[in-house]
């Protein structure tokens, strides 16, 4: 590989907050064994949906389960001094075991000394704390006596809209008409509300979330009416979200921009990226391009700043593009979204944008191109990880927590990589593999905190960007000769990468079947489409014996084990090729001919074995439904899954409120992976009777033999 970089500087905005005392979000009871207002059919529904769900959407909470009445009680008591702030879901009324009906315990129920050690209750579809099974004992008295203010929820036919931070936070939410609010004016200390999501606009409202002081206890109501059909269940896992980005809820140096969190704008932080990217020492720059992100824009232009094109445009507010990287020789760029949460990747060209890894709350992102993976650094929690390229094998390879992480680069050929660490002031490297941490360099907290860095390997050089001083510095690999570059400030232009655009080394070679100018497993499809046609006489007779056969297929799997792509791809690479564009049928009947046609010699052993290695990544070990994508979308999209046996298949997907918009009936599928396009399930936007459906939110559901799935998607016009 050609080691001769260069290297674009551009400067981005960051952000660093500091918060007070706090509780690590906890596990997730939730109960419906009776209710009143609204059916226990529909209480079940929503909170199926919330139990489907909320792991997915809100990483951070711990295990989530079903309670009884009887079960309750004691799940709480243990939770009460666990150090985190665990969450009591209620639809209906209250359970006896956590409260005794009529008031008899003023001071020392499970459930006052559960709000009080820190832990939340949200409540749906009743007074708060007002019934329990067996009658309605504890009347209004119940949320005083547990809260200890005078406060009530006498508010029936209350007209409630979404206020500002309900569309924000809780975009779900909609006009409905609340009979049992918080009044704000009545919600005193030690209480204060925290957020109103939904309200009258006099100070009743519903939903909404009242707090204690010095504390995470918290009390929560959610949509306080008979209707059965109204979007709670998506609602709650709004709230949580919301709760989940609270300051007190995430540890010092844990704190993660939500998905619906908008960056402190006051806070001006410059910080640098530089990505590497081999290129010919006598480079074509009309074949270079430098990729950057903006608020909500991926784009692209030639080096000196001409035809520029927007690759890949987002819905501000929702999608946040931050960190990017490029895969020059695997045609990819990836990203990291502070609001999605996720890291993408998509074509060089935009096209082909794909969900590789959620759950990721990081600023930086380095490839190991050669390696097949991917290195970031999850600021808050002090981890670093990695995965393949194509999102698989997510491990920890740092967890030791050092302090706020911000930036990672990786030198490859020593392998090292090297990360920021904003709240010590230290640059750090470590092995690969996470062993061997050492400190580079140490600065004075609050006068240099480093940033963003990126390496020069060629030059034996690591530049950085410190805060508050907004300079670009650099030292050498050791940290010794630091040095000031640039001491200005520039826009807010996020992250920068630049490389080529057409293939370093185009290939000459008979097995490329395709003629695009690399032997992959396109050029399998190729021989394989020749074969089932009967062609003859064309690229496809790979050992030109004039004949086009199994030989020729096989001739270009050896070439693909042994071509220079394949081994910088690595693996993990040419599997998730292999994943879009083959089966596991095609792959079995292939290794079959080759078999029965006694293909003995070096060459075609060689790829045989390469279609049994591909064969073993074909099968997956575990069905599964995985994130459609686009998500969101308009008005179209596709949803992967993949089956570990055949089975008969079918999608059914739900508004919000539980009722079936559209079932899919997919037939018998055999086993392997429906990733792609061209094999995923396929949703146009439309009901049963081929009307397009309204923009929210809706629910899928996979059924796969014994297997049941359901995910969450977002249709927005």
């Amino acid at each position: 590989m050609l080691h001769n970089v260069f290297a674009l500087f551009l400067v981005l905005l960051m952000v660093t907050c500091t918060f007070p005392s706090w509780a690590e979000l906890g596990d997730v009871a939730i109960f419906s064994e009776a209710t009143a207002w609204i059916s226990k059919d529909d209480a079940d529904i929503q909170r199926a949906i919330v139990f489907d769900n909320l792991k997915n959407d809100v990483p951070a909470v711990g295990d989530v389960v079903y309670a009884t009445d009887a079960e309750i009680g004691t799940w709480a008591e243990e939770r009460i001094d666990d150090g985190k702030a665990d969450i009591l879901i209620i639809f209906g009324w209250f359970p006896t075991t956590l409260y005794t009906p009529g008031n008899l315990q003023v001071d020392d129920s499970i459930a006052e000394r559960f709000l009080y050690g820190g832990n939340i209750i949200l409540n749906c579809a009743d007074y708060v704390f007002y019934v329990t099974e067996g009658g309605g004992a504890n009347g209004e008295n119940g949320l005083k006596t547990i809260i200890n203010i005078n406060a009530d929820m006498w508010s029936d036919g209350t007209a409630i809209t979404p206020t500002d931070d309900g569309k924000k936070y809780t975009p779900a939410l909609v006009d409905f008409t609340s009979h049992r609010t918080f009044k704000a004016a009545q919600i005193v200390d030690p209480w204060s509300v925290e957020v109103k999501f939904g309200d009258n606009g006099a100070g009743f409202f519903d939903p909404g979330i009242i707090k204690l002081k010095d504390s995470s206890g918290r009390v929560g109501i959610c949509m306080q009416n008979t209707k059965g059909d109204l979007p709670r269940g998506q609602v709650l896992i709004e709230m949580i979200d919301f709760i989940s980005q609270q300051p007190d809820i995430l540890k010092n140096n844990n704190h993660t921009i939500g998905p619906n969190e908008v960056p402190n704008e006051n806070v001006n932080h410059d910080g640098l990226v530089v990505e590497e990217i081999p290129v010919p020492a006598s480079r074509d720059e009309s074949l270079m391009k430098m990729y950057w992100t903006s608020v909500f824009e991926i784009r692209r232009a030639n080096l000196d700043g001409t035809d520029v094109e927007d690759i890949l445009t987002f819905t501000l507010g929702f999608e946040a593009p931050h960190s990017i990287a490029l895969d020059v020789e695997g045609g990819k760029i990836y990203w990291t979204d502070l609001l999605t949460h996720k890291i993408h990747r998509a074509n060089l060209d935009g096209s082909d944008v794909e969900d590789i890894i959620q759950g990721v709350r990081s600023y930086s992102i380095a490839l190991d191109v050669e390696g097949g993976k991917i290195y970031w650094v999850e600021r808050h929690d002090g981890k670093i990880r990695r995965a393949n390229l194509d999102g698989s094998d997510v491990e920890d390879i740092l967890t030791q927590r050092f302090g706020s992480l911000s930036g990672i680069a990786l030198d490859v050929g020593a392998g090292k990589m090297y990360w920021t660490d904003f709240q010590t002031s230290k640059i750090r490297r470590a092995n690969l593999d996470g062993s061997d941490v050492e400190d580079i360099l140490t600065f004075t907290p609050g006068f240099e905190n480093p940033v963003s860095i990126t390496l020069d390997v060629g030059a034996g050089k690591m530049y950085w960007t410190a805060l508050p001083t907004g300079k670009i510095r650099r030292a050498n690999l050791d940290g010794s000769d630091v040095e000031d570059i640039f001491t200005q400030r520039f826009g807010d232009t996020s992250r920068i990468a630049i490389g080529m655009i057409t293939p370093v080394n185009p290939t000459t070679r008979k097995e490329d079947v395709n003629g695009d100018g690399v032997v992959d497993i396109a050029d399998l499809v190729a021989v394989n489409s020749a074969l089932l046609t009967d062609a003859s006489g064309n690229n496809a007779d790979v050992n030109q014996d004039g004949i086009i056969n199994i030989a020729d297929l096989i001739w270009v799997a050896a070439a693909i084990a042994t071509s220079e792509a394949a081994v910088a791809a690595a693996p993990a690479v040419i599997a998730a090729q292999a994943a879009k564009q083959l089966t596991p049928a095609d792959v079995q009947r292939w290794i079959a001919e080759a078999r029965h046609a006694n293909l003995a010699d070096p060459t075609s052993l060689q790829g045989i074995r390469l279609l049994e290695q591909l064969l073993s990544v074909l099968i997956p070990k575990e069905t599964a439904l995985l994130a459609n994508y686009p998500n969101p979308f308009n008005p179209e999209t596709w949803i992967p899954y993949q089956l570990a046996k055949p089975a008969a298949v079918t999608l059914n997907i739900y508004a919000v409120d539980g009722k079936l918009v559209r079932r899919l009936d997919l037939g018998h599928q055999p086993i392997g992976i429906y990733h792609g396009k061209n094999r995923a399930a396929y949703w146009d936007g439309r009901n049963a009777v081929g009307e397009p459906v309204a923009s929210g939110v809706y629910f899928y559901t996979l059924k796969a033999g014994e297997f049941t799935a359901t995910r969450k998607m977002l249709i927005r016009k």
